[in-house]
């Protein structure tokens, strides 16, 4: 997406006064981050303000990381530098992603598509919470299980992601882009 952390200033407050801790920021060589595309040689060069942000959470916390309409396997370079960071990460193939058997056909909402992710979140006991990362469209899946499971969230990480706000249809976001990019 041809955004960056800045287009979080109006939803970021609103979510923190609702009493969500979010963070929103760019990747490097990315909207106001400073480092220059020929200094990114890697995935790790590249995702450094991540891995300086997780370097901040403590590593009991687990890390579930989120994509869409790819799968888990999209993670596979980042999930081990968190986990040699000491953070306990796991990434999801939502509902007819990646290896998940669910059939397209019957993925009609949001929830349908989200549910790995909210069957997993009903699992975690209550003295527990975890960092949510969101990438791209992952951002509504996050949104998602914000709104069901506040009390198990501990930060929210919206990673280049959409992020729907609190007055319009969640699709508003992705109806907004359609219309710019005219599809």
């Amino acid at each position: 997406m041809p955004w960056s952390a800045w287009c979080w200033f109006k939803l970021k407050p609103l979510l923190e006064a609702a009493g969500h801790r979010v963070s929103a920021f760019d990747l490097s060589a990315s909207g106001t981050n400073t480092k220059v595309i020929q200094d990114v040689a890697t995935l790790a060069d590249y995702s450094m303000p991540l891995l300086e942000f997780m370097a901040t959470i403590p590593p009991e916390k687990k890390v579930v990381l989120v994509g869409h309409s790819l799968g888990a396997w999209c993670w596979f370079k980042l999930k081990p530098l968190l986990e040699a960071a000491g953070h306990r990460v796991s990434a999801f193939d939502l509902s007819a992603s990646g290896t998940n058997t669910k059939v397209i056909q019957d993925v009609a909402t949001l929830a349908d598509y989200s549910m790995p992710l909210l069957e997993f979140m009903a699992t975690i006991p209550p003295e527990k919470k975890v960092v949510l990362v969101g990438h791209s469209l992952g951002g509504m899946n996050l949104a998602l299980a914000m709104e069901k499971f506040p009390e198990k969230i501990s930060i929210s990480v919206f990673l280049t992601a959409f992020m729907p706000d609190t007055v319009h249809t969640p699709s508003y976001v992705i109806d907004q882009y359609n219309k710019v990019i005219k599809l």
